[in-house]
């Protein structure tokens, strides 16, 4: 067996994590051939015990005997089991320098994911005094204080050492970058982009969505105040030294051309053409589509960056308001130490049973699906040059969809995104960025789409 593995998966007992290993498990085949050497990986966590329940639900997926383990982990076909603890450094180190690329899925991240971070850009220091490849990391982050704060802090220095890091590589925000460049690219050439809009929706048939009791705790966290005034002072930081993603049609004095539309009861407005009430997408998201343009900015002169817009479109009032009053119960208790204690005990009672210790069922993450159209924007070069109208005349609209998203799209993502590491690790600028800024010249829409399960549509 080489002395690295391919991949790691760290945390591969949690409740996502386990199903980031059964998804490396499902893309083995394709995972063997992203790589020139070998294929080998580990799955890593705190308990011997439960790393092993986990690498025997792997076994029925990949077929493997089970008189032959051994073998199998140096066929590539089953992982070979690391004890880590997030909270060891020493461990992390040690995990870091036997592979070559972490999956992360230890969160909250804001409590466990710098030491990872640290002990990727230190292993790959080490390793390039002795001319050795570096470690690589991606994460399942959506907390825009990490995202934002490991870019600020560790982006130069990973960029020296070789190492390729990538928060929000799963749903948050693969979907909404990716849509986004994609979308961009169908307005053609010859036009200057100006805006993209990007609605998600949900449909649970009939069901409600649900959640994990670890995704929810990232949420009190990030909107308490304390959450907030570090995001306040980190993106003040982080954006004085980047370039501002400014439209170069707003330069020019053309409308962004986002529609005006009718307001109904307070933050929702109507679309007509969705035929759907919208609300401002509060998620991770938009950050990190606009952090990602300026990011690619700084990186290619040439980029043209657009106003981006994110909303949630919901079916109807009852669940705009469902939403709407969850939303700011959390957001009230949120405000006081003994509010986010009560959130944190209670997270069904204080989410509509939205969110619990036990996550989502089968039944609900079979029933669910996820749908996000992305409606780009641009001039035309002869309307830049006549300037008859200030609105654009171009639009290109697509469609992301595939199954629920946090524990099934998510993996499916997640997986993809190291595939596209592991095939254009050469081409990819190192250092800490977002998913889109540093994968948008790779074939990482076509490996998803290739896979079918989650697909990017061009519609008009």
């Amino acid at each position: 067996m080489s002395d690295r593995t391919t991949l790691c998966v760290l945390g591969a007992t949690g409740f996502t994590g386990k199903f980031v290993a059964l998804e490396v498990a499902r893309q083995i085949s394709v995972l063997h051939k992203s790589t020139s050497s070998p294929f080998q990986w580990s799955i890593a966590g705190r308990r011997k015990d439960a790393l092993e329940a986990v690498r025997e639900e792997i076994k029925q997926l990949v077929g493997a005997s089970s008189k032959n383990d051994e073998t199998n982990v140096q066929k590539g076909l089953l992982p070979s089991i690391v004890i880590a603890d997030v909270n060891n450094i020493d461990s992390l180190r040690t995990l870091a320098s036997e592979t070559r690329l972490i999956l992360n899925c230890v969160g909250p991240y804001y409590k466990f994911g710098e030491n990872v971070v640290l002990a990727t850009i230190e292993a790959s220091e080490k390793l390039k005094k002795s001319n050795r490849p570096p470690v690589h990391y991606i994460d399942l982050c959506g907390e825009p204080n990490f995202i934002e704060r490991i870019i600020l802090e560790y982006r130069e220095r990973a960029k020296l050492a070789g190492s390729i890091i990538l928060p929000a590589s799963a749903y948050d925000s693969v979907p909404a970058e990716l849509g986004t460049i994609f979308a961009v690219s169908l307005l053609g050439k010859g036009v200057t982009p100006a805006s993209v809009e990007m609605m998600a929706t949900f449909n649970t048939n009939g069901g409600w969505l649900a959640g994990h009791f670890a995704t929810y705790a990232c949420v009190v966290n990030g909107i308490s105040p304390s959450g907030r005034q570090l995001l306040s002072r980190i993106r003040k930081k982080l954006y004085a030294n980047l370039p501002k993603a400014t439209p170069k049609v707003a330069t020019k004095g053309f409308s962004a051309g986002i529609p005006k539309r009718q307001k109904r009861l307070g933050i929702l407005t109507y679309d007509e053409e969705q035929d759907a009430l919208l609300l401002p997408h509060m998620a991770a998201d938009p950050a990190v589509v606009r952090l990602g343009q300026s990011l690619t900015m700084e990186n290619d002169p040439k980029f043209e960056p657009v106003k981006f817009v994110g909303w949630f479109a919901v079916p109807s009032l009852y669940i705009a308001l469902f939403m709407a009053f969850y939303g700011m119960l959390i957001s009230f208790f949120s405000k006081f130490e003994v509010g986010r204690s009560l959130l944190l005990k209670y997270p069904k009672f204080f989410t509509g049973g939205v969110f619990s210790h036990e996550g989502p069922t089968q039944e609900q993450l079979d029933n669910t699906q996820f749908s996000s159209t992305f409606i780009a924007r641009g001039v035309s070069h002869t309307a830049l040059q006549e300037k008859t109208s200030r609105e654009p005349d171009v639009k290109a609209v697509v469609r992301v969809r595939g199954p629920e998203p946090g524990y099934v799209s998510t993996p499916i993502l997640f997986v993809s995104v190291a595939r596209a590491i592991l095939v254009h690790e050469k081409d990819i600028i190192p250092g800490v960025s977002t998913p889109g800024a540093a994968l948008r010249n790779t074939t990482l829409i076509k490996m998803i789409n290739d896979d079918g399960r989650i697909k990017f549509d061009r519609i008009e």
